[in-house]
């Protein structure tokens, strides 16, 4: 009985989507919102009452199809569909809050957050539910290129096909394409062990190594990530889609990556505390990376790039070292999760 409930509720038609909302009005937040509100009515939420001022006028020139609040009962009147864009971190404490408030499981939450709890070492898709209710949006993604109108690739990712469906067809336009599978605990993975692989790329350019070594550090890099999804339970091959490779490609190359350039001073000589304070921004990769590694011992996996970032980043490890560490490991074959 439990089968047959569970494969009507994938496949039976969602309500007609007439508005989304966004929670959080961040760089990300908005970038979303302006991309989105292209094809529907947004509603954004913000905290602060300047971050409202400042988006409202913002908008105003860019989109008049976005309403900004403060408050999320307006959300919660008007959208059935609702994407979570704040900071990871702040996701799960922010969610048991608000699912005390309000009724959460009447409404469609999309993450586009990407993290890994700290406290809970747990993935969006391990802590929310029920499924049917959830879905993971992640993918290569800057939001000051989607504010620009330039061509942007996503994937999302849930167990109702007919939601999946509807989703891409409301929001995919000239500019915004998105793709859907069935793997949001994969998607939820590859968004975030790629901050803490950019991490590991800015690391090996502030040694001021060279390209053989960068492309063998990201190419293993996506086999540890690929080879901890499969161990997670989720898809392996989810790491080589737009989630996975083409966040990681995106991050570990691109200077615009904030993991990258907080890696890259640390590679030249700051500490982690140092290189915050000079980014002075939110650096998703630094407690992933703290919950990656946690993870990994749980689950006994000897993954030794995202192991030496750990010890660079908590354990005072010298970046140097731990280069030289990773190329005299034991010798063995390239064998694919």
């Amino acid at each position: 009985i439990y089968s047959a409930v569970e494969s009507l509720m994938r496949t039976r038609p969602s309500k007609m989507i007439n508005s989304v909302g966004i929670v959080g009005g961040g760089a990300w937040g908005s970038a979303l919102a302006y991309g989105f509100s292209k094809k529907i009515p947004v509603h954004i939420a913000a905290r602060r009452k300047s971050t409202q001022t400042n988006l409202i006028k913002r908008f105003a020139k860019l989109s008049p199809n976005i309403k900004v609040h403060t408050e999320l009962a307006p959300l919660f009147d008007q959208c059935q569909v609702i994407f979570l864009a704040i900071p990871f971190q702040a996701i799960p404490e922010w969610w048991l809050d608000t699912s005390h408030t309000f009724p959460t499981q009447n409404l469609t939450w999309v993450n586009t957050s990407k993290g890994i709890s700290k406290s809970t070492l747990e993935f969006f898709p391990e802590f929310v539910g029920p499924p049917q209710n959830i879905a993971v949006l992640s993918g290569p993604s800057f939001a000051a290129e989607l504010f620009s109108d330039q061509p942007t690739a996503l994937v999302l990712a849930a167990s109702n096909r007919a939601l999946l469906q509807e989703l891409q067809s409301t929001l995919s336009h000239n500019f915004l394409r998105i793709y859907i599978q069935n793997d949001p605990l994969g998607v939820s993975i590859g968004g975030a062990l790629k901050n803490v692989l950019a991490i590991s790329s800015g690391l090996a350019h502030g040694l001021g190594v060279q390209k053989n070594a960068i492309s063998a550090l990201v190419t293993r890099g996506i086999w540890e990530v690929a080879h901890f999804a499969k161990a997670m339970g989720a898809k392996s091959e989810t790491i080589f889609g737009l989630s996975g490779l083409g966040d990681i490609l995106l991050s570990c190359y691109s200077e615009k990556s904030r993991n990258m350039r907080f890696g890259h001073l640390i590679g030249q000589g700051h500490t982690p505390e140092g290189a915050l304070d000079q980014l002075d921004t939110t650096v998703e990769g630094l407690p992933s990376a703290w919950a990656v590694y946690h993870r990994m011992m749980k689950l006994n996996l000897d993954l030794p790039i995202l192991k030496e970032t750990y010890r660079i980043l908590y354990e005072g490890k010298q970046p140097k070292s731990s280069m030289t560490d990773l190329m005299t490991r034991p010798l063995k074959p390239e064998i694919f999760p």
